[in-house]
């Protein structure tokens, strides 16, 4: 990663001194890590964030970092999950976070999410005493 555009033959200059591929040009950085983690291709093996080499200070973590959009569309999974499953008990919910939802739902509901779908299922469950 360089903070200002490279040309194509800079790039290249470089990857045929490492003996490298041919380089290919990536529209976003975190796309490209998405990518070669394959998270978004049920059907491939999901490598480890903790597994990847990475040269030049780069940051995982703060690359693969939830965008309001993505947060929003898994708050609302996670509540189209509640009313299908009828989940009245917060600790259900974070049950199976932890065990199916861990890179995704989890973090969510750990550091920012919480109080809402916490409203959310008490919420149903009142719903259901009356």
């Amino acid at each position: 990663m360089y903070e200002g555009n490279k040309s194509y033959e800079q790039i290249k200059i470089i990857t045929e001194e490492l003996n490298a591929t041919i380089p290919q040009i990536a529209g976003s950085v975190k796309g490209l890590v998405r990518y070669m983690l394959h998270m978004d291709d049920p059907n491939k093996f999901k490598y480890q964030k903790e597994d990847m080499i990475v040269y030049g200070g780069v940051d995982v973590d703060e690359l693969l970092k939830k965008t309001t959009t993505d947060r929003y569309k898994l708050i609302k999974e996670m509540i189209e999950f509640i009313d299908e499953q009828g989940i009245v008990e917060f600790k259900s919910l974070m049950d199976y976070a932890m065990k199916f939802k861990f890179d995704d739902w989890f973090p969510l509901l750990c550091d920012n999410s919480a109080y809402v779908i916490q409203e959310y299922i008490k919420s149903n469950r009142y719903k259901s005493d009356r």
